[in-house]
């Protein structure tokens, strides 16, 4: 008989990682098409821990961390195979990709006070950057930030994100379009691509994804070549399973209109899982 598989659909991982609340129900907080893409990654006769739980049956996370495994052991559900927990948390982290210069070429990463001091006044006064924490989610985790014009609460929220381990500070830019990259590097080390896919987002919010049909041939390429780096990196550290990065199309300050190749990597699913084409569950 084969095993069923039982779910924990922890789209907020990056939340626990900060030392945040998470939700033991972070389902019914999304929207509708948030909420449908993300229960499409169950496979028929896969049940939401939480429902009737039978002998054998083997536990999946989002994303597997230290409370997914808890909750998993307490049920009675064995884990699913997965990468060290550590090693899963460390390729998340925003560091680990700035360290293996996976970033963009004006993205920098600083993790004392005085090298960000440093990094705000070799910017001309008024310049508009973003920080990113070392875990970000859903657009949580980011401050919009005006070099010469640092407010108390500003300097609050930077000191918080450098005791979390670091920030990532770059230009702020008009982004005129979003992409990803979705991958499944297997325990073996082989690596399975899915087919890059548009993301369709309004004021922030994930409306859906779409095949990127409309993606310049050279900017696929490069989308391409980047996951290929990317799963270099994760399969050295010891990482198999999902993952996916995010590229955008982007105008600079000067009017001029850029391709991001990598501007973020998920190693875990992600809501674009299937719509890149790829059905491991």
């Amino acid at each position: 008989m084969e095993r069923r598989t039982v779910w924990i659909l922890n789209l907020d991982a990056e939340l626990e990682w900060s030392g945040q609340a998470v939700s033991a129900d972070v389902l019914s907080g999304l929207p509708s098409v948030a909420r449908a893409a993300a229960l499409d990654l169950l496979g028929p006769g896969d049940v939401l821990l939480g429902e009737r739980v039978e002998p054998g049956d083997l536990g999946r996370a989002w994303c597997p961390t230290e409370s997914t495994r808890a909750r998993f052991l307490n049920a009675g559900i064995t884990p699913e195979a997965s990468p060290d927990l550590h090693v899963v948390r460390r390729a998340n982290e925003r560091g680990t990709w700035s360290q293996h210069g996976l970033v963009q070429d004006d993205s920098h990463w600083v993790t004392e006070a005085s090298a960000l001091d440093g990094l705000l006044q070799s910017f001309p006064v008024g310049t508009r950057l973003r920080a990113k924490r070392l875990f970000t989610v859903a657009g949580r985790g980011q401050l919009k930030i005006t070099t010469g014009s640092l407010s108390e609460a500003n300097r609050g929220w930077i000191r918080r994100s450098l005791a979390m381990g670091g920030l990532t500070v770059e230009p702020e830019r008009e982004v005129l379009r979003e992409w990803s990259m979705h991958a499944w590097l297997e325990a073996g080390g082989s690596l399975k691509l899915g087919s890059p896919v548009q993301q369709i987002l309004q004021q922030g919010h994930w409306l859906g994804s779409m095949p990127a049909t409309e993606l310049d041939p050279d900017d696929a390429a490069k989308l391409l070549a980047r996951t290929r780096d990317v799963a270099d990196v994760l399969r050295a550290m010891g990482y198999f399973g999902p993952f996916g990065i995010d590229a955008m199309h982007v105008r600079e300050s000067n009017g001029a209109t850029r391709f991001l190749p990598l501007t973020e990597v998920n190693a875990r699913y992600t809501l674009s899982h299937h719509a890149s084409g790829l059905d491991e569950r």
